[in-house]
């Protein structure tokens, strides 16, 4: 794997979940680890629990909205090209949460979610 041999560390999702696996039951799984997580899955932040969910976690969860519509394999040099960044967020102490990652590289906390639900529900 591309971001294994850069460097990074990965947990792909299949590796430790089966690809059926409950949204809340990952999310709430991942949390509990020092995990990032990185997603091109746009409409996981628009539904509920896991919108909430993802607010709540102690997690960084960045969206990556400018791959979402890019093949599987021309995302990668893009990923890397973003990850110095999103790494650099994450250690600087920035807040959890959901992270909009823009075409242009813009970073997006998107604060204002108030959760409906929380972690311990689930």
């Amino acid at each position: 794997m591309a971001l294994r041999a850069a460097g990074y560390r990965v947990e792909l999702h299949d590796e430790h979940f089966a690809q059926d696996t409950p949204d809340p039951f990952w999310i709430r799984r991942v949390a509990e680890r020092p995990w990032v997580i990185l997603t091109c899955d746009r409409n996981i932040a628009r539904k509920e629990p896991e919108r909430s969910l993802f607010s709540a976690a102690r997690t960084h969860t960045f969206i990556l909205y400018a791959l979402s519509h890019v093949q599987r394999e021309q995302r990668v040099p893009l990923v890397l090209a973003v990850l110095p960044k999103l790494s650099a967020l994450v250690a600087s102490g920035a807040a959890h949460g959901i992270y909009r990652v823009h075409t242009d590289g813009k970073i997006e906390h998107l604060a204002n979610i108030r959760a409906r639900f929380r972690l311990e529900d689930f």
